[in-house]
């Protein structure tokens, strides 16, 4: 499956630390690059428990990217397949809209090292700018 080389090819930011407490919006970026190179069309998905982290740019619980296989929806992060029932909400939510909630530095969780998107963007081979 597509989907499934397209997470191969981005497998190692899995290493990098805490990428999913407070990278996984930067890890939803390279996946949606690996993903469109694929030939496939995903859209980024936030996930939150409350409504208001849909307000402003705010920080959602998890960034992921949704892809559609057949008649069934895929939700994916940079480890493989995602559980969905982990958040009571989500939301499809545009490139700009990503972009500008990772400019809010603030709501996203502290833990994730934001001196790593280099390390990311050198394990994707591409500024992640350029996919914003």
């Amino acid at each position: 499956m597509k989907w499934e080389q397209a997470i191969k090819k981005i497998q190692p930011i899995n290493s990098i630390p805490a990428l999913s407490f407070g990278g996984c919006g930067y890890a939803a970026i390279a996946l949606y690059h690996s993903l469109k190179q694929e030939g496939l069309q995903p859209e980024i998905f936030f996930f939150a428990d409350k409504k208001r982290d849909f307000k402003g740019y705010r920080a959602p619980g998890h960034a992921v990217v949704r892809i559609k296989e057949g008649r069934q929806y895929k939700y994916l992060d940079a480890r493989g397949e995602w559980n969905i029932n982990d958040y009571k909400l989500k939301k499809a939510v545009s490139l700009d809209y990503l972009k500008k909630s990772l400019e809010n530095e603030k709501t996203w969780n502290p833990e994730f090292d934001r001196s790593n998107v280099k390390k990311i963007e050198k394990i994707i081979k591409i500024k992640l700018e350029e996919v914003l």
